[in-house]
C-alpha cells in the first residue's frame, strides 16, 4: 500500500552560537567573539536528535546526548579569522539535517591577557 505521498514535514530545528561580544580595534569597530563559543543544537524538534557532529571552522566534535551542545574554547581558534557553526543531525526516524550560523569573527586579543 502507498502512503500519501507527502513529505515529512520539515524539522524545526536551530543552530545558535552563544558568547560574548567584543569589538575589533581600529576604524572600523567590528563585533567579535571575546569568550569561548558554545554551538548549540535547539529548537522545538531538538528532542529528535539522535546525534549531532558540532562543528565551529575546522573544530569538531560529535554529541549523542540532548541538548547537543559543545563549549569550543577559543584559544584553540585562530585570532582574527571568520568561523562559521555548522552542524549535521540525524534524527531519530533517519532523516539527517544540516544546519549552519551566521559568522562569528574571533577577537585577536582577550580581556585579562
Amino acid at each position: 500500500p502507498q502512503g500519501t505521498g507527502r513529505k515529512p514535514a520539515k524539522p524545526r530545528l536551530k543552530l545558535a552560537l552563544k558568547y560574548r561580544r567584543g569589538h575589533t580595534r581600529g576604524r572600523h569597530r567590528r563585533t567579535c567573539a571575546n569568550s569561548s563559543i558554545r554551538v548549540t543544537v535547539g529548537g522545538p524538534d531538538a528532542r529528535l536528535v539522535l546525534r549531532a557532529n558540532l562543528r565551529l571552522g575546522k573544530r569538531f566534535h560529535a554529541d549523542r546526548k540532548p541538548p547537543a551542545s559543545k563549549l569550543f574554547k577559543i584559544r584553540r581558534l585562530r585570532k582574527t579569522h571568520l568561523r562559521r557553526g555548522k552542524a549535521e543531525v540525524r534524527l531519530r526516524d533517519g532523516r539527517v539535517v544540516r544546519l549552519q550560523t551566521a559568522r562569528v569573527r574571533i577577537c585577536a586579543r582577550q580581556p585579562g591577557r
